[in-house]
């Protein structure tokens, strides 16, 4: 039998209502969307109320042509905002790597917002300061936001993002330690939070203080302390699941309680003071550097809820200070050495003696689950006390 759209020459396609047509074209990119106005009277305006728009402007860098290719890229991207005749825009992303379209994202941030945006990424490689536009700050209809590059926050006197629930900052630059904690206090319902820091950004003392938070990642990758600042970092979020760690920069960590808290992931030289307020987490995940800061430290906090256990091991540190571990994870029932192969235990290097006979006894007594995370392969537990 043949299809009735063929034998009846009939165009399907363009009966479909706006709302599913719109979705279709979301999945096509701005410039393949705004193409389909050229198929029918039907199709001509469709493309101005799709809810999803992403521009990017790395492909000015292929075959020559610099200059003609950014300046249609500025002018389209200027066309299609323009054309959106109040349609509301679900998620926008807005990337730039030129220092001539990086000038238009102020620009283009308004717009966007003004078509009552949900999600938007923005993204500047520069190494120069740009600026963002207030109208971000007090946006009613943002549920998630996500900032690359070095945009500096001058924070008006109203900062209010009442729908936001994910935060995602990375390289941003900060007035002082007050002004990120007032956007923190001015999300009322942040649940994703993640700060990537690689340079001095403003900030010494990191506040956060989020009630509603649920997960939480903050990276600080610089070794460069600048000035006589105060650096710490200090954490309310009584709700938080998950937590993740990768700090080569500050040494003063305070953590109130999290007793939701599910997993957590620690690198870098922070962890002891980290370690007091996430004593209620179930999986924990420790690298090698953590575990060389931890090394000198001996009065460990109780993880009673602890039952799987990830570890980073140095050749010497990290196996001295196994037994304090394990004392202190008295449900433990999954112990992962991450890092090490079974290469190692029989290298020169291993001296079976790092292993106090009292903790191989213990490995066999609670029935734990040993695994060598980088070799795939599950240890034995009669090697270990062999």
């Amino acid at each position: 039998m043949e299809d009735s759209s063929t034998s009846n020459g009939q165009d399907l396609i363009s009966k479909l209502p706006d709302s599913l047509l719109c979705h279709i074209l979301s999945f096509l990119s701005p410039k393949e969307s705004v193409g389909t106005s050229i198929l029918s009277k039907r199709w001509e305006n469709l493309w101005t109320s799709v809810p999803n728009l992403c521009f990017c402007d790395t492909f000015i860098f292929d075959n020559g042509n610099y200059v003609n290719k950014v300046k249609c890229f500025i002018e389209f991207v200027n066309w299609v905002l323009s054309h959106r005749d109040g349609f509301a825009i679900r998620n926008c992303n807005l990337s730039c790597y030129t220092s001539h379209a990086s000038a238009h994202l102020y620009s283009w941030t308004c717009a966007v917002i003004a078509c009552k945006v949900q999600e938007l990424t923005l993204k500047s490689e520069l190494f120069r300061v740009g600026q963002l536009p207030w109208s971000l700050l007090t946006c009613k209809t943002l549920v998630v936001l996500k900032i690359h590059g070095r945009f500096m926050f001058n924070f008006p006197t109203y900062v209010c993002l009442p729908r936001l629930k994910v935060l995602h900052l990375n390289s941003v630059i900060y007035g002082d330690d007050d002004s990120m904690q007032k956007l923190f206090s001015s999300c009322p319902v942040l649940e994703d939070l993640v700060i990537k820091r690689h340079d001095w950004d403003g900030v010494g003392i990191m506040n956060i203080y989020v009630p509603s938070l649920k997960r939480l990642s903050i990276f600080s990758l610089s070794l460069r302390h600048v000035g006589n600042y105060e650096y710490k970092v200090v954490i309310k979020a009584p709700n938080l699941e998950y937590l993740e760690i990768d700090d080569h920069m500050y040494e003063d960590y305070s953590v109130n309680s999290s007793p939701s808290l599910i997993e957590a992931c620690v690198q870098g030289v922070c962890v002891f003071g980290l370690l007091k307020g996430i004593s209620h987490v179930k999986r924990l995940a420790l690298s090698g550097n953590a575990m060389q800061s931890l090394a000198p430290l001996y009065d460990l906090p109780t993880f009673h809820n602890l039952t799987d256990l990830k570890l980073g091991m140095d050749d010497n540190v990290g196996w001295k200070l196994l037994p304090n571990l394990l004392q202190s994870s008295p449900n433990l029932k999954v112990l992962v050495f991450m890092d090490v192969s079974m290469d190692f235990f029989f290298s020169p290097c291993w001296d079976g003696g790092l292993i106090p006979m009292g903790t191989c006894k213990t490995f066999q007594q609670r029935n734990l689950s040993i695994q060598l995370e980088s070799a795939k392969l599950c240890a034995s537990l009669p090697a270990f006390a062999s």
